[in-house]
């Protein structure tokens, strides 16, 4: 396959383009809910990018908070890249994607809690 997109390159603003461009994002007006509610980790090919698999989602319904999420995993042959776009929920407005899209890196972290 030929990718447009060199993914090891490509700023998130270009990666964003080429995600709502997909038609399953275009089905839901070319948001983030696609990403959101439909694709799983086994992932979406999306023409000229490569392989696009939700691997986290936070957030965006009733009693789940304001802050809402999905982060996302790209991979484009060896190369294999993870970005993370935010918005905010309301119950009178709905989910609004307005946060930027940024690179982010799976860590690892340990927590303690007390229960």
């Amino acid at each position: 396959m030929t990718y447009n997109i060199n993914l090891a390159d490509a700023s998130p603003r270009e990666v964003e383009e080429a995600v709502l461009g997909h038609r399953g994002a275009q089905f839901y007006d070319g948001s983030w809910w696609f990403w959101r509610d439909e694709n799983n980790e086994s992932g979406t090919e999306v023409e000229g990018l490569g392989n696009v698999a939700t691997v986290q989602t936070e957030g965006g319904g009733e009693g789940e908070g304001e802050h809402t999420h999905v982060v996302i995993k790209v991979t484009q042959g060896d190369v294999t890249r993870y970005f993370k776009k935010t918005g905010y929920y309301s119950s009178y407005g709905g989910t609004t994607w307005d946060g930027e899209i940024r690179s982010v890196w799976p860590t690892t972290k340990t927590v303690t809690v007390y229960e």
